[in-house]
């Protein structure tokens, strides 16, 4: 489904998938459709029905956005200086701010900062090193540690995330 793009946006009003469906053969092909999403089985159902259409999903917040990432299998990319600064941020004592990273990331950011650390480690261990920061990131996905507190986690195992 690489026809997809998924931004949030808690201001849209437009419609949803369901009530576009009928009118989708009358929409040009060519052009984006841009729909108000929650990620229902029905929505995924019917936007399966349509492959060949560009689809911008229009969705209220990160969690939404996950969620929705996962369920359609779309591909996390992120823009290089983004995880540079996500890493030094987080790392670097200098330039240390990242719950203010955080902050700017959920009011205007169009990437989820758990998927940002997710990528900064997977980047580690394809590098061959085993950060301290994937325990802290586990953590954050599967026991519900806020991301905002990704820092604390990371100096309490008294070591770099790298």
């Amino acid at each position: 489904m690489s026809n997809i793009e998924v931004l949030i946006d808690d201001t849209f009003t437009g419609p949803g998938i369901k009530e576009l469906a009928p009118l989708m053969d009358s929409i040009d092909l060519d052009h984006e459709t841009k729909v108000s999403w929650s990620n229902t089985r029905v929505e995924i159902a019917l936007l399966k029905q349509y492959p060949d259409r560009k689809f911008l999903l229009i969705v209220d917040d990160f969690v939404v956005k996950d969620r929705t990432m996962a369920a359609l299998g779309l591909s996390l990319s992120f823009p290089a200086p983004l995880l540079q600064k996500a890493a030094n941020v987080l790392i670097e004592q200098k330039l240390y701010d990242w719950r203010n990273f955080v902050e700017d990331m959920k009011s205007g950011g169009a990437h989820s900062p758990k998927w940002v650390l997710l990528k900064l480690v997977a980047d580690s261990l394809r590098k061959g090193r085993t950060p301290v920061l994937a325990d802290i990131v586990s953590s954050l996905i599967h026991d519900g540690i806020r991301q905002e507190d990704v820092d604390v986690l990371l100096r309490l195992k008294g070591r770099n995330g790298n």
